[in-house]
């Protein structure tokens, strides 16, 4: 059954910065980054278990996400957080961070 997407405020800003920084040097490259999540992101309407769910040690790395319902998926150097609910079948896109940055940072 597929699933919706909902991007949160925060996951914009994310992605509105990863954007900008890009685009400092190739704006190319960040139109591609910005595809290429698009297209990652569409396939966890299809699979929205894609991503490993989070743990404890994860939550503590993770500040501000609720451990239930939350997972995690690599993409490019990054990471991305995303809950879903099975109920309104809605997969809500958290936010987005580099997979280098500080734990305690996002």
């Amino acid at each position: 059954m597929k699933y919706k997407l909902q991007q949160t405020d925060t996951i914009g800003e994310d992605l509105k910065d990863i954007f900008l920084y890009i685009a400092s040097y190739s704006t190319t490259k960040a139109k591609g980054f910005l595809h290429n999540f698009n297209t990652t992101a569409k396939l966890l309407e299809e699979s929205p278990r894609l991503g490993r769910k989070l743990d404890e040690f994860d939550i503590i790395l993770v500040k501000g996400l609720k451990l239930e319902n939350t997972h995690k998926l690599i993409f490019e150097d990054y990471i991305i957080y995303y809950s879903v609910d099975d109920k309104k079948q809605i997969i809500y896109l958290e936010n987005i961070v580099h997979s280098a940055k500080e734990p305690m940072q996002y």
